[in-house]
């Protein structure tokens, strides 16, 4: 991570932080091209219930070992789908995750935080390792083949596009909500960007009741 992009994450961190603690609320907005993913409530996740929520994969995590659709079973997961470059509701979603275990206390430690890229080209397993020196060791992250990533992504049911931007970069557009499964890997819940912090929290503590 350049020192740029370093910056950019510890501001948003930093920002984050600030306004949970005066106002026990997200940062406001939801901002840029990136979309909310159905289903947008716990109603809707439990009458689409998904068993397992995705079908088996192969990826690997930040410090390259591999993994499979099992590190999604055995404890309940809040399950994120977003990139590094993301400006906005990334570096603010992950720094609401390590909010929520701190809020927790012991109980984190009956859930998992675990993030996917959408952006398999640019976040290698290095990229996402140094990308969550930001965000507390909490979260787990994972990455893989282009065509590997995106075929977990499509059999998820999750969106995200590519976009391209004036400079020849681009961005992409995502599913901004938080996903909630139970142990067995089941869709229960979500998190919606921009969501209370009690309720969110309230939401974790009935997943790992």
């Amino acid at each position: 991570m350049n020192s740029y992009r370093a910056v950019r994450v510890g501001l948003w961190v930093l920002i984050v932080l600030t306004v949970i603690a005066s106002a026990g609320m997200f940062i406001g907005g939801y901002m840029g091209m990136t979309r909310q993913g159905p289903p947008q409530n716990d109603q809707d996740a439990q009458a689409t219930k998904i068993q397992p929520f995705s079908k088996p994969f192969q990826l690997v995590d930040q410090d390259g070992k591999p993994v499979d659709q099992s590190i999604l079973q055995g404890k309940p997961t809040a399950l994120f789908f977003g990139y590094t470059h993301c400006p906005d509701v990334c570096p603010a979603t992950l720094s609401e995750m390590t909010i929520w275990a701190d809020k927790l206390g012991t109980d984190a430690d009956k859930l998992q935080f675990v993030f996917v890229t959408v952006d398999p080209e640019r976040d290698t397993p290095a990229v996402l390792k140094e990308y969550l020196t930001a965000f507390g060791g909490k979260v787990t992250a994972l990455s893989g083949e282009p065509d590997k990533v995106r075929a977990m992504l499509d059999q998820s049911r999750v969106y995200y596009k590519k976009v391209p931007d004036q400079s020849g970069g681009y961005s992409m557009d995502h599913t901004a909500s938080v996903f909630l499964l139970d142990a067995e890997g089941s869709l229960v819940g979500t998190i919606v960007h921009d969501e209370k912090d009690d309720t969110a929290v309230a939401k974790l503590k009935r997943l790992v009741a």
